[in-house]
Formats: structure tokens, sequence, C-alpha cells
């Protein structure tokens, strides 16, 4: 029984998409080791080519493209997917031919090997121009738009991979064998892989017949249409700029071997490690491009590859390590940029610089003059190193050979490329200093790598961990998706999410969504919300947090306390003072204390110190002795001395006193019986006897007074004295206290700390 054809639906075309994979990275290894990369430049270079006629042989490629305007229709009537598969079959065929170049160059000595090369590369380019012509409109018809982005994200990865083993192949064979022999296998490896590549093709449905549409030819009004369109111009001249910058950057292969001194096998394996980098910033182009627009990001790009490109004329020559060192790096860092000019440049001209309506005459255009400038760019470039082949000198450190024209060439080519493109009219109106500003706050890298996870990340653990590392990030790129994050099903996301942005730079969107966010919704949550607000120290978020002051849930008015010490909004202290002396629930007047000590409102030391003396919780005496310590600030002190006697705190106290001993006596005078218990205490601070050693501590405060320096220092010192004689190794807060007065005290200079006459 015959099978009848199933429909192209979304479900067939997203279960054929595997196909696709396979083609594109079968493809992928053909070109890297066939007619594109470093393969093909050190194959011309290895059959003694010039450096004019190799630009020759690379200017077909974009040349043929001026054929797509005049094949397009035919490749509709034919039908795409057959016009595709039967030029793209033949461009392998073409390929194959030159695996005969060694027969012909021992034959016809290298003029004849030039014109067979020469030959095969004309037809594969024909052959490329047409079926290419025919694959964009089938791939459009087999791609989901919904999954086109995952699509171009998966079949990058996988293409740069496969490339990345072909080139590290590649290595091997050059480094391994000499002459010609390791072209041919190469280009026989790169053969097989084309053929893989057709029949993978064949497997994909879609690209049928299109009959042609009867009516006259309304193109030549939409061309001058086109060409009328400034901005369009502009466009075209800094395409046109950039291109001939390319053209000239594809010689640094041979600039490597010639002037560097690397060999062909090491410049395959650069080529390889460059390729999992380009792969990798795709993602991130492609996601700041959508989010910040494309014309900065182009801007950007363009003249980073400007600075990048100069950078050849410092490589170190014949340097060894230091050689590879330099071309690694330079080779990297246009890894890096070039993808992201590629990206925003394929988005600027289908988005802002080709109106629906007209998009065949504007396409056509644009084709037509990419196909003529990426021809004339070689051919520029190869002339140009063939007539300063003689130039040799140097000029300070830079040394000047044939190349360097030709690299200045290229860097003022990127420049001039940008200067056009400002002129476009694009769909964002952000500056290139505003879009370099993004990557000055926080890590980028980071924010990038979390921003790749959070799209596929699903489960609630996955979210979690996004959005704690999009928040360690602390880069504005991530700010819109953490503010996504608060409105997330799951609580617990939206906390990681509260806490992610408080450790952001100040944002006004974000003050403002953490400000609505305390109006309504979770309790606990909003809690957090005035945290993160206190956090951030944003002023703007004042106003809200006084709000919470007056709302009905404790929880919330002590979180709004606290955040308003935080943002040091002293305006709020007699209202905190008030609210402190009023309230009568325990954790509240905490909260209020915590504050009072954070504003340093000296005034109410005495009242949290009877607070203190109230309070059996230790954690709670703790903050409020800390909110003393603060008053004086000795808040760096207070924390040193909490963490040291948390692990010895008998030897610590021991220690303490032996460090103020000398200025105790002092303090102490003529008053022998204040300074003899000194000794004593140590010893029973050492012997681990808290409650005599601070007992002893409780004498010689009571015997010797502390004025001066801050107000709140001789009220928490008298405190202190009182205190320490009741059960001090339950109330460890006032040994801490009193070792910060006797410290502050001794830092203080003498015209305010009142000594008395006997000093």
């Amino acid at each position: 029984m015959q099978r009848k054809a199933l429909i192209l639906t979304e479900a067939v075309k997203l279960r054929r998409l595997r196909w696709l994979y396979v083609q594109y990275t079968a493809n992928a290894v053909f070109c890297m080791l066939t007619v594109f990369g470093a393969v093909f430049m050190l194959f011309m270079d290895e059959l003694g080519l010039p450096k004019s006629k190799i630009g020759l042989l690379l200017s077909f490629f974009p040349f043929c493209g001026l054929l797509a305007p005049f094949v397009v229709s035919f490749t509709a009537r034919f039908g795409f997917k057959r016009t595709y598969l039967l030029f793209f079959g033949m461009r392998k065929v073409a390929t194959a031919c030159l695996l005969l170049t060694p027969w012909v160059l021992e034959r016809y000595k290298v003029q004849g090997a030039f014109l067979y090369v020469a030959g095969c590369i004309l037809v594969f380019s024909i052959c490329r121009s047409i079926s290419e012509t025919a694959v964009y409109p089938w791939t459009q018809e087999l791609v989901p738009n919904r999954v086109r982005g995952r699509f171009n994200a998966v079949n990058t990865a996988l293409s740069s991979l496969a490339m990345a083993v072909a080139m590290g192949t590649a290595a091997w064979f050059v480094h391994a064998f000499e002459g010609l022999y390791p072209y041919m296998i190469l280009l026989s490896i790169g053969v097989v892989f084309g053929f893989v590549s057709v029949w993978a093709a064949s497997h994909s449905p879609g690209g049928k017949p299109r009959p042609r549409k009867p009516g006259p030819n309304r193109h030549w009004a939409g061309y001058l249409s086109a060409l009328q369109d400034k901005s369009f111009l502009f466009y075209l001249g800094g395409v046109g700029m950039v291109v001939l910058g390319l053209g000239s950057t594809a010689f640094m292969t041979l600039y490597m071997k010639e002037k560097v001194g690397l060999s062909s096998s090491m410049i395959m394996l650069i080529s390889m490690a460059v390729l999992p980098v380009s792969a990798a910033v795709t993602y991130f182009w492609g996601w700041i491009i959508d989010r910040f627009g494309s014309r900065p990001v182009m801007l950007f790009c363009l003249f980073c590859s400007a600075f990048v490109t100069l950078g050849w004329v410092l490589v170190p020559r014949e340097a060894g390590m230091m050689s590879l060192a330099g071309v690694l790096a330079i080779n990297f860092m246009s890894g890096v940029v070039l993808p992201g000019y590629t990206l925003a440049d394929s988005r600027i001209l289908m988005v802002s610089m080709v109106p629906e309506e007209r998009n065949t005459n504007y396409l056509s255009l644009y084709y037509a003059w990419l196909g003529f400038c990426g021809g004339i760019a070689p051919l520029v470039a190869g002339k140009l190193l063939d007539a300063s082949r003689s130039i040799s000198g140097e000029l300070g450190f830079i040394a000047i050979n044939a190349y360097s024209p030709l690299i200045l060439l290229a860097a003022l080519s990127f420049i001039g490329g940008a200067l056009l493109f400002r002129e476009i009219k694009t769909d964002t109106s952000m500056s290139l200093g505003e879009f370099i500003a993004l990557f000055m706050r926080g890590n980028a890298f980071t924010a990038a790598q979390s921003l790749m996870r959070y799209r596929r990340s699903k489960d609630e653990h996955q979210r979690l961990s996004v959005t704690q590392q999009m928040g360690e990030a602390k880069s504005p790129l991530t700010t819109r998706e953490l503010l996504a994050d608060l409105n997330d099903p799951s609580y617990s996301v939206r906390l990681e999410a509260i806490i992610a942005v408080a450790r952001m730079a100040s944002d006004p969107g974000v003050t403002k969504a953490l400000s609505d966010m305390l109006a309504s919704g979770d309790l606990e949550l909003r809690s957090v919300t005035a945290w993160a607000l206190g956090r951030r120290g944003d002023p703007d978020a004042i106003p809200a947090l006084r709000a919470c002051l007056d709302s009905s849930h404790p929880i919330l008015q002590s979180a709004a306390a606290r955040a308003l010490a935080a943002l040091e909004d002293t305006t709020s202290g007699p209202l905190l003072a008030e609210r402190f002396i009023q309230e009568r629930d325990a954790r509240l007047r905490l909260a209020y204390a915590a504050a009072l000590g954070g504003l340093q409102v000296e005034s109410m030391a005495p009242s949290l110190l009877e607070f203190l003396y109230e309070l059996e919780s230790n954690q709670s005496r703790r903050e409020v002795a800390l909110a003393l310590a603060r008053m004086l600030d000795a808040e760096s002190q207070f924390i040193q001395l909490c963490r040291d006697a948390d692990m010895h705190p008998g030897t610590r106290y021991a220690n303490e006193i032996m460090n103020l001993q000398s200025y105790m006596v002092r303090l102490a005078g003529p008053d022998e019986e204040a300074a003899g218990v000194l000794d004593p205490c140590i010893n029973a601070f050492g012997s681990h006897q808290m409650d005599e050693g601070a007992r002893l501590l409780s004498m010689f405060a009571r015997r010797i007074p502390l004025h001066g320096h801050h107000r709140a220092l001789a009220q928490i010192w008298e405190e202190c004295a009182l205190r320490l004689g009741e059960a001090a190794s339950a109330r460890q807060e006032y040994i801490l206290l009193a070792f910060i007065c006797l410290r502050m005290h001794k830092e203080a200079k003498p015209a305010e700390s009142g000594y008395s006459a006997s000093l």
C-alpha cells in the first residue's frame, strides 16, 4: 500500500529539523577542509601562486553572487529543493576536481595549475550562488519561527564544534606531511562530508516548485525608490567599507606564516581554537542586540575590530611563544567582536533598512552590492600586497613590511564603515557611550552565562540557581530578567530575585519595582523587599519605607525601620525614637533599637541600655549591644571582639586587659586599689573564671569614670560598671561594651577625653 504524503505541518517540520542539523554540520566540515578557511589559503600558497592571483580566486565567490537576481525566478519555478540539491551537489563535484591539481601542476606548471584551479573555483562559485539563492526561502519554509532562535543557536554550536575538530585534523595532517599531499587528503575528507551534507538535505521536506505569477514587472520603480533612500545608501556604503576590511584581513593567514613565523599546522590550530569562542559569544550578542538595539553593537564591534586589526603590527616576529601568544590574543578578540557585527548587521538590514512592502528591490540591491564589494576586496588586497612587497623598515618599535599598508587599510575600512553606520536610522536611540557603560558595571561575562541558562531553566531548582547567578553578576544586563523573576509563580524564586536585585547598582526601575512590592503581596516577601531597598542604598525608596512604618504588620514595620537606618535617613530618627518609647512589642522595639543605633541617635542611649537589661535572648542582647557600639562609631571593633570571644572568651578578655593595662593604670592614677585589680582580673579571665573576672572589672569601672568623646560613652561605661557584677558569664555583652568604651576613650584626643588633672 502506498503511503500518503504528509502535510508540511509544524509537527512535521520539527521532526525533520534533525536533517538540517546534519546537513549544516557536515557542510561546515566541508567548507573548512576545502575552499573556505585557512586550509584553502595555505593550499594556494603551497602551489606558489602570487597574492594577486589568490585574491582573484577569492573574488569569484562574491562576484558570482551577482547572479542571484537573475536566477531567483528559475529557482522558484524549478523548485527550491530540487535546485538546491542539484547545484549543491554539483559544487561538491567541482571541489572533487581539485584533487587533480598535483597532476596538472606537474604537467603544466604553476600557470596551468592556476588556470585549472580557477576553473574549478569558478564552477563552484556559480553553483554556490544558485544553490544559496534557493536555500534561503527553502530554509525559511522549513524552520518554524517560534523555534528559529533555538535552531540557529544549536546549529551554530554543532557547526562550530565540527569545524574545530576539522581544523584540528587539518593541523595534524599539515604537520605530519609535506607538500601538497596533506591538502589532497583534507580535500578528500571534505568532499566526503560534502556529499553527506547533500544526502542529509535530500531528507528535508518542502521546497516545491512555485508557478510564475502573471502581470507586468514593477521592480524598476522599487529600485529607484531604494536608491533615493538616504539611510539605505549610507548603510550600503558602510557595508562596502566593512567588506573591504574583511577582505583585507583574510590575508592575515599568510602574514602569520611569512612574517610571524608560525607553521601551517599551528595556524590551523589557532583557527580551531577561535571557533568555540565565536560560537559561545553568538548567544550573548544576539541577546544584547534584541535588548539594546543593533547600531550600538555594530559601532562597538567595528571600532574594536579596527584596533584589533592594528594589533597585528605589534605581534612579535619569529619570537616563538611570544609570537604565538600575540596571534592567539588577536584571533581571540576577533572571534569575539566579529559575530557581534554580523548579527547586528543582519538585524539592521531586515528590521530597519528593508521595508517589507519593497523587500525584493532592496534585497536585490543589497546582495548585488555585497557581491560586488566582496569581489573587489580580495582583488584590491592582493594587488596591494604585490605592490608593497619591497617595503621594509621600522617605525620605532613597530616593524614595517609588505603587509603594513594592508593592515592599515583594513583598520581604516572598519572605522569608515562605523562612521557611515552612524548616519543610518535604526530602532534604537542608545548611543555608543551608553552601550559601553553597560559593560563597565558588574561582571558582564557572568551575566552572559546566566542569561544563556535563564532561557533553559524550567524547574524551581534551576530557576533559583540562575537567579542567584544573575544577582552575583551585579550587571545591568540582567535587570529585566531579575524584574521578571519578581513575578515568578514560585515563592522561593521571588525571594531569590529580591535578594539578587539587592546586589544590583542603583537603577530607578529596580527601586520602583521593589517599592511597588511593598504595597501588596506576600507579607514575608514585603519585609524582605524592605530589607533589599535598604541594602541597595537608593534614597528614592525612603518614602515607600516610611509609609510601611504605619503598617498594621509588625514584621513589615520592623523591616522598614532597619532599612531606613541602612539608608541613613536621619530625618526619621525622631520618629523612630518616639516609636521605640511607645512600642510594647519586644521584636518591634528591637528593630527600632537597631535603627536608632545605625542612625547614631545618642540621646537614646539610656533607653537602649534599659532595654538591653530587660532582654533575655542572647541574640537580641547582642544586637542591642551592637546598636550601642554604633553610637560610639565602634561597630568594626565590637564585631571583632564578638568573633574572638565566641571562640575563646576567657583568653580573649585576658588578652584585651593586658593590651589596655598600661592605659588603665594611667586612668587609675593615684588610685592604687583600682590599678591593683587588673592583674587578678587577667588571671581570673585567663583561668576562665568569668564571673570573678567580670566582678574585678566592675570594681575598676565603678572607681574610674570615663568622660568626654561621645555623649553616650559615659552612660554606657556607667551601665557596664553596674551590670558587670551580676552573673556576667551569662551577660557578656557588658564585658564587650566595657572594652569598647576603654578602646574609644583611649583613641580620643586628650582635649576631647576630659581626663582628670591627675593624668
